[in-house]
């Protein structure tokens, strides 16, 4: 059963690092927990596609955008809110062109 709390949680983590000083690392560490913990949470796989993105994982970052939007969709919530960081153009460029 997804453990909402717990997850909200551990995604105010991951903030946290990235706002103190870029620990992509640590932040993706939080964040995978978090998804974990509730895998409809769909804030954490956007946080998470953007900190793939500025790692150069193109792929990961798309994966995760689409799973967002899947779950955002589904609770008619709106599907980019990159919530940690931005996008480089080239990959938000992608995103474009595929409808997100």
């Amino acid at each position: 059963m997804p453990d909402r709390a717990k997850a909200e949680q551990l995604y105010q983590r991951a903030r946290s690092e990235m706002t103190v000083g870029g620990l992509k690392e640590d932040a993706l560490r939080y964040l995978n927990a978090a998804i974990e913990a509730d895998p409809t949470f769909a804030d954490a796989y956007d946080a998470r596609s953007n900190i793939y993105a500025t790692m150069g994982r193109a792929d990961d970052s798309l994966a995760d955008i689409k799973k967002c939007a899947e779950l955002k969709s589904t609770h008619g919530e709106n599907t980019r809110d990159n919530t940690i960081g931005g996008l480089p153009p080239e990959l938000d460029n992608i995103l474009k062109r595929h409808g997100f």
